[in-house]
């Protein structure tokens, strides 16, 4: 009976010597962190781990860094990708080869291979990029890029501005792309010199801003009149420049857009069909047909009522004699040279901008 006894207190002083140590330990912890919070600071370290990018650099060894912009770094293969805040980093214009899975928190891919010299990168094309909102810049100045990504995620994707604007060696097929939430695709294949694929399957209804989307991508010649583009308010520029580009738009919708201005200047094969487009909240048609040799097609049912500004929209279109002689320019205040090398266009054809 006194073993029973003395066991059951030498447990209880036990408990109560444990009790006494972790209140101890807490005390003692929180002095540490009010102390030294930095060392306690758990969120703090995580950050630097996930903004931590580790490559091989030229000698073969395993080097890691946390900046942001590693343009100029001397490596061909990046292990891990740094993670800024949902931005990844800006790749080295030299890396060739990169981890096959993109961290799951990355939504911002903007400018990630600028100026990229290789013509691929081992790796990329198994990323699951379906959190992705932001592509835009991101293969620009790419002159040598040409590799597969058409099984890229992109239904998340807002922005695909200038995504391969003076990617001058690209032309692989993306037409599988989902591109249902871009709202801006303003330069997305300007100056992309090579690229012809097909891009008609694109659900284009969110976007707004088209302006210099095949600017001199002057080998570009594709159907793409069965997208929406009812909500499309900048065109400015679109073709300008897109010397082989010669397909009907007919179909478009293109009753919201506002700005037409150099819409097809330069794109001297062009001379598809634009008849029934909708053009009353158009106010600038400036430099619209300059330099389009062969454009002769009938835009008479235009509606230009909101037009302000013609400036030179028909100058040095050379083949042009359409009757325009009913367009409302009553609202046109520029129309400086609008006929100017137009030499193949009968005046009782033109607009009369003295009444």
């Amino acid at each position: 009976m006194k073993k029973l006894v003395y066991i059951l207190g030498f447990l209880t002083l036990t408990s109560s010597t444990v009790t006494s140590i972790e209140i101890l330990n807490k005390n003692i912890n929180y002095q540490n962190i009010n102390n030294n919070p930095k060392s306690f600071n758990i969120s703090e370290n995580n950050e630097v781990e996930q903004k931590t990018t580790i490559y091989i650099d030229q000698n073969g060894n395993r080097k890691s860094t946390t900046d942001l912009d590693l343009t100029d770094l001397n490596t061909e293969e990046i292990i891990k990708i740094g993670n800024h805040n949902g931005k990844a980093i800006l790749f080295p214009k030299n890396v060739k080869k990169v981890p096959r899975d993109l961290p799951k928190g990355i939504t911002d891919l903007t400018s990630s291979f600028r100026s990229l010299k290789s013509n691929k990168v081992e790796g990329i094309q198994h990323w699951d990029t379906s959190n992705i909102t932001n592509m835009s810049h991101m293969f620009n100045s790419t002159v040598n890029f040409n590799q597969d990504i058409g099984d890229w995620n992109t239904s998340n994707v807002t922005n695909m501005a200038e995504m391969f604007n003076s990617s001058f060696s690209f032309n692989n097929n993306i037409s599988k792309w989902d591109t249902s939430n871009v709202t801006n695709m303003a330069s997305m294949f300007s100056n992309a010199k090579v690229f012809n694929q097909s891009l008609n399957n694109w659900n284009t209804s969110n976007v707004t801003d088209m302006s210099q989307m095949f600017f001199a991508a002057s080998n570009f010649n594709q159907k793409i009149d069965d997208w929406d583009t009812s909500n499309v308010i900048n065109m400015s520029s679109m073709f300008s420049r897109a010397e082989t580009f010669n397909q009907s738009l007919d179909s478009w919708n293109t009753s919201n857009v506002t700005n037409m201005y150099g819409m097809f200047f330069g794109a001297i094969n062009f001379n598809g069909l634009i008849a029934n487009w909708n053009t009353s909240n158009v106010t600038n048609m400036g430099s619209m047909f300059l330099n389009t040799p062969n454009f002769n097609k009938d835009i008479s049912n235009w509606n230009t009522s909101n037009v302000i500004d013609m400036s030179q929209i028909f100058m040095s279109s050379t083949t042009f004699n359409q009757d325009l002689s009913i367009w409302n320019v009553s609202k046109v205040k520029y129309y400086l040279m609008f006929d100017l090398g137009a030499d193949n266009w009968e005046d009782k054809n033109k607009p009369n901008f003295t009444l």
